[in-house]
């Protein structure tokens, strides 16, 4: 790590990804690989450089802005541009609705939207100001103006009510070196790519992505979903590290007959893994696989090695160094410097206990939340929405635990006459996160029959 580029983009920009961007854009050699190709660092900073100089012309002044990308360098440039100059940064997840998304963007209360799919910004920014993305040469040579404060980053978790709420991160203090530094030591990513399979919208994807730019790792994206893709990809790129939901790790090692020469980790996290996917993944990858636990206010907090999930599979182990975990009144609380307040334990509200074999186990929910391939979802706030929908007469939604997904919702409902179950699905997916609109089943009586639901999309988050 180049020490005098570390101290000089903290000074200019605080602990921030513009820092992490600025020390990343001292390198000549490719650090960002996707669909498109690859990105030296030095071509990646000119790239942020050159949009944070053109945002700031457009639409000068304080701004929180959307970005709506898909995984690409184009949602790297946009976060590091926004961080640059000292803007709050709101990543939209693409595959929500237009509906939904701009209905988060009014919520959110978001002053301009960032992007590359010109028709979708358009349907969804209303009044607001599109602000284009550079990733080319020509505008090369233009420099963003020095940020006069500085911007967070903020995650976006369906939270207890179901709609997405707001967690920011303005600024890290010292204590962030131990939690970063112990698990760099423990994943030992650097001599090969880290392939980041997990949103970069979310709190997971995000600091890996920070992680690996900080540490001189070049990082693969891809907007690809198939399992077969990114199994080959993980090959022909020669992967060291492999950063995945549970549902995607579940993919892959069904793809895998043997894992590939080069892999040396494979980390997931965001969502509960099961102790029968823990044992199968072991039995794949061999002794690489690393669970880490945390949520989008508390940051990620402890982390299971091989050796804690043969002897215990499914635990998320330990806490990381600097943080402490307690157990009160059966509720996990989280302290620690990586949380959106690092002065007061987080309650995560997860029920849990520490085993006999010293590692975390996770039993549960204390309220009415449920995981969804690594998301949130309040159960009252989607049987609102079903009580609201003006074709259903009545409706009953509930979850079902699923071992790859964590769960799966389930709704009976009967519907007004001549009502659509499929039109009824896309209506709801207008008001609903796409990973919470439930199957459908239609009752007649006592009798239940499968309807439309949203789980033929694609899995990941």
């Amino acid at each position: 790590m180049d020490l005098g580029a570390a101290v000089y983009g903290v000074l200019r920009y605080g602990a921030t990804p513009a820092a992490v961007g600025f020390l990343a854009g001292r390198r000549s050699a490719p650090v960002l690989f996707d669909d498109d190709g690859a990105v030296s660092g030095a071509d990646l900073w000119a790239a942020v450089q050159a949009t944070a100089a053109d945002w700031a012309r457009r639409s000068p002044g304080r701004h929180r802005i959307g970005v709506l990308c898909d995984q690409d360098r184009n949602f790297v440039i946009a976060l590091l541009a926004g961080s640059a100059l000292g803007w709050d940064v709101v990543g939209l997840g693409p595959r929500n609705d237009d509906a939904r998304l701009a209905s988060m963007i009014d919520r959110h209360r978001l002053t301009a939207i960032a992007g590359t799919d010109r028709s979708r910004l358009a349907s969804v920014a209303g009044d607001h100001p599109v602000l284009p993305i550079s990733t080319g040469t020509e505008t090369a040579g233009r420099r963003a103006p020095k940020p006069r404060r500085r911007g967070q980053v903020i995650l976006l978790s369906s939270g207890t009510t179901g709609a997405p709420t707001a967690s920011g991160r303005r600024r890290y203090g010292p204590g962030l070196a131990r939690p970063v530094i112990g698990l760099w030591r423990l994943l030992q990513p650097a001599g090969g790519p880290m392939l980041i399979m997990a949103p970069l919208w979310h709190g997971y994807g995000l600091g890996m992505l920070m992680l690996a730019l900080a540490g001189g790792v070049p990082v693969l994206l891809t907007r690809r979903r198939s399992a077969v893709d990114l199994a080959t990809i993980a090959d022909q790129r020669h992967v060291r590290t492999i950063v995945v939901l549970p549902v995607q790790l579940a993919a892959l090692i069904e793809r895998w007959p043997s894992r590939p020469a080069s892999l040396h980790r494979v980390i997931t996290g965001s969502a509960p893994l099961s102790p029968d996917l823990s044992r199968r993944a072991l039995d794949v990858v061999g002794p690489r696989l690393i669970n880490l636990y945390g949520s989008t206010e508390a940051g990620w907090a402890t982390w299971a090695t091989p050796a804690d999930l043969a002897r215990a599979p499914g635990t998320v182990g330990r806490p990381a160094p600097g943080v402490r975990v307690t157990i009160i009144d059966g509720q996990v609380h989280i302290d620690s410097p990586l949380g959106t307040d690092p002065r007061r334990p987080t309650p995560t509200g997860d029920r849990g206990h520490f085993g006999d074999h010293g590692g975390l186990m996770i039993d549960g929910r204390l309220d009415d939340i449920v995981i969804i391939n690594g998301n949130n979802v309040s159960l009252s706030a989607v049987q609102r929405a079903l009580d609201d929908h003006p074709q259903l007469d009545w409706a009953r939604v509930r979850a079902e635990a699923d071992p790859i997904r964590g769960h799966r919702l389930i709704a009976d409902v009967r519907t007004t006459s001549g009502a659509d179950l499929a039109v009824i699905v896309r209506q709801l997916a207008r008001v609903l996160d796409w990973y919470a609109v439930p199957r459908l089943r239609s009752v007649s009586g006592s009798t239940p029959d499968d309807g439309s639901s949203g789980e033929g999309l694609p899995e990941s988050a």
